[in-house]
């Protein structure tokens, strides 16, 4: 009888999510060794030596550490974005840009990776189906963050850089 209290007791006790983006890292660090570039997924700034791993919706209010979430990002872009939400157009615009990474960081890698990145996707974000794409991703994500605005009640954000900036570092680095 006291063991079984004692374990109705454990698993009662909330334990707080851990903010871990080890995985994104990782990522960014192969994708270098291969010799690419890695991008700020907000302004399509080259990210130098120095990056930071930003919370798509963020951890403070949707504490979720899944790869689709984890978005490579300058320091003075997250520093901006805080504990805010992007606004629907900063997440249109910027679809190209987080698909891409998500190609280079977790689905052109291997099955497994691919497997484990639509496993999270589908078990946290609405409406995806077992076969999805990116693109399906992205429009989940589009939902669910209409979904956190109402219920949070978060603050928008828009980056303060232009999404335009993308297009003069690709034609200088090619």
């Amino acid at each position: 009888m006291a063991n079984a209290r004692q374990l109705a007791q454990s698993l009662l006790i909330w334990v707080d999510p851990e903010r871990d983006t080890r995985l994104a890292r990782t990522a960014v660090d192969r994708i270098r060794a291969a010799g690419k570039h890695v991008y700020c997924v907000w302004t399509g700034q080259r990210l130098r030596d120095e990056y930071d791993v930003d919370h798509c919706f963020p951890f403070a209010a949707w504490p979720c550490g899944d790869a689709w979430n984890l978005m490579p990002a300058s320091k003075q872009i997250n520093n901006q974005k805080s504990n805010r939400l992007v606004t629907q157009a900063t997440l249109e615009r910027a679809s190209d840009c987080i698909t891409n990474w998500w190609g280079d960081a977790f689905l052109n890698v291997g099955e497994d990776s691919r497997r484990q990145f639509f496993l999270e996707a589908g078990q946290t974000l609405p409406l995806l189906l077992e076969r999805s794409t990116p693109d399906d991703v992205i429009d989940a994500m589009k939902l669910h963050r209409i979904r956190l605005a109402k219920d949070q009640g978060l603050r928008p954000w828009e980056p303060r850089m232009p999404m335009k900036f993308l297009e003069r570092e690709i034609q200088t680095s090619s």
